[in-house]
């Protein structure tokens, strides 16, 4: 028994899933999870009470890191595969207790979360319905740690939900599709009806002085920018839930890289813009850091367009919910195939092609335990185990070459590595100027090459037969060659990193 085997890498396994999703739907999930309360709530805090105007740079910031966790993703995504997303990639590139314990923080992470939604759901689904004259009991929206008997809102929204994501993926996917549309028309209206209005007296100063306040705490200048940047951080976390859809996406070594990539640039970019029209309507240090969207509209007298963001915050909500539900029924499906979680678990309907029993089950666990205190304990660190640990397979991984069922090995399509080389071939070339794609994307490929080549002299694949906890058979990578004790076994290896090396000739003429 090793705690350490790994598993094979299959793609394109059959595994009862409905293969469906195209690049559109992918993005539109993505969408979905990311464009939430990031938009509607979390910009106002951070504008308010950390960075001020310079919220645009918090956001650029956070971008920028999340796009390097994002091309991670997107490359173990298309070249591995599966439903487990950072599970599954870290079982074929590290091993299983690797695997079991990053497997764990995403059933913590998406099961938290939907928690954590759904009660904010209920909150918003209540104040709405107070706008039309209906008021829920207290007894009836808040769980018995918060002196109620049951939040039942979120207890339906999180079992209508499971009934959805039960019926089939396809229709999971048309139902989000159109909750995204209407949030982003939400957000359309606000950047429409709110941009005429920016006084750009309202971003002076860009980057307020530091001050601190009587804790201790301080907020504004760079040190706030920073702060800023790792609290909107979570805004971000959604595009990672794309990559649990691996085996229910038609052709997924191009359509993941796609949905992924996409759907962090567009959320990306409208962050950037609400955030600064926000802040130049509305003055940093008067925003309502509760409902920052609709204040500010109601501050401009626009009625009907507070209403629309009303309801486009409510969608919103309702689909970020949706993807992160789905996101830990793959995540548990994945585990229980692998034998990691009971077996009948992984059981998956025939006719839906979706795995009924353990949606419903997992609705009724949620829907039972939605409990905002705890849910408020752990809100604030779900997500962070997933995109950090992502990291460290995608550097053990190294792209290691496929094996199949006789122990040949295969290459696995660089997926990464042909967003870095598209300028190398036309696609991305500046036509004018002394640097060009060429330039950036030679650059790219040597560094992301010869980086993955140097770490491939650290090991080298072996097939063996070692039976592990689920009784299964898997390929096992072992720590056999370092570069002090290269075998001329490792010869193929050194050549390919002396090719990489080459790219740099390439760049130089």
């Amino acid at each position: 028994m090793s705690l350490f085997r790994t598993k094979p890498i299959d793609v394109n396994a059959n595994t009862g899933l409905k293969r469906c999703l195209g690049a559109f739907d992918l993005t539109m999930l993505g969408i979905g999870c990311i464009i939430g309360t990031g938009i509607f709530v979390l910009t106002g805090v951070v504008a308010a009470q950390h960075s001020g105007p310079a919220i645009v740079l918090s956001f650029i910031l956070s971008g920028i890191a999340c796009a390097f966790a994002a091309l991670c993703y997107a490359e173990l995504a298309g070249a591995i595969g599966g439903a487990g997303s950072a599970y599954g990639y870290a079982y074929s590139g590290i091993g299983e207790l690797i695997a079991w314990i990053i497997g764990w923080d995403l059933i913590l992470e998406y099961a938290v979360a939907t928690s954590t939604v759904a009660i904010g759901w209920s909150g918003y689904f209540g104040k709405i319905l107070e706008l039309i004259g209906v008021h829920l009991p207290h007894a009836l929206t808040n769980a018995p740690l918060d002196g109620g008997i049951a939040n039942v809102p979120a207890m339906v929204i999180v079992l209508l939900l499971s009934l959805l994501l039960s019926i089939g993926v396809s229709e999971s996917a048309r139902f989000n599709t159109v909750m995204v549309f209407v949030k982003l028309a939400a957000v359309l209206v606000f950047i429409g009806v709110a941009a005429p209005h920016v006084n750009p007296a309202n971003w002076h100063p860009f980057i307020p002085a530091q001050v601190t306040d009587a804790a201790g705490h301080s907020h504004f200048g760079l040190g706030g920018i920073l702060t800023g940047a790792s609290l909107i951080f979570f805004a971000y976390i959604g595009f990672d839930a794309v990559s649990t859809a691996a085996e229910e996406t038609v052709n997924p070594q191009r359509n993941l890289p796609i949905g992924i990539i996409a759907s962090l640039v567009i959320c990306t970019l409208l962050y950037i813009v609400v955030s600064g029209i926000l802040t130049g309507v509305v003055h940093y240090d008067h925003i309502d850091i509760k409902a920052p969207i609709a204040d500010a509209l109601k501050q401009l007298g626009i009625g009907w367009a507070e209403a629309l963001i009303s309801i486009g915050a409510l969608s919103g909500i309702t689909t970020v919910m949706l993807v992160l539900y789905f996101g830990l029924t793959r995540v548990v499906l994945a585990m229980s195939r692998d034998g990691l979680l009971p077996t009948p678990m992984a059981k998956v309907n025939p006719k839906t092609q979706t795995p009924v029993r353990l949606i419903l089950g997992s609705g009724v666990a949620i829907a039972a335990g939605n409990s905002r205190p705890i849910a408020d304990r752990q809100g604030g660190a779900v997500g962070q185990p997933g995109h950090a640990l992502c990291l460290f397979p995608g550097l053990r991984q190294r792209h290691r070459a496929a094996q199949d069922s006789t122990g040949t090995q295969a290459p696995v399509p660089h997926t990464v590595g042909s967003v870095g080389t598209a300028p190398r071939h036309g696609l991305l070339r500046i036509p004018h100027g002394r640097i060009t794609g060429d330039h950036l994307g030679s650059v790219f490929h040597l560094v992301r090459g010869g980086a993955r080549d140097l770490l491939s002299l650290l090991v080298r694949p072996q097939r063996t037969r070692r039976t592990g906890l689920s009784g299964r058979w898997h390929s096992n990578v072992r720590m056999t060659t370092n570069i002090r004790t290269a075998t001329p076994a490792d010869v193929p290896q050194i050549l390919r990193f002396i090719r990489a090396l080459g790219e740099y000739e390439h760049l130089a003429h």
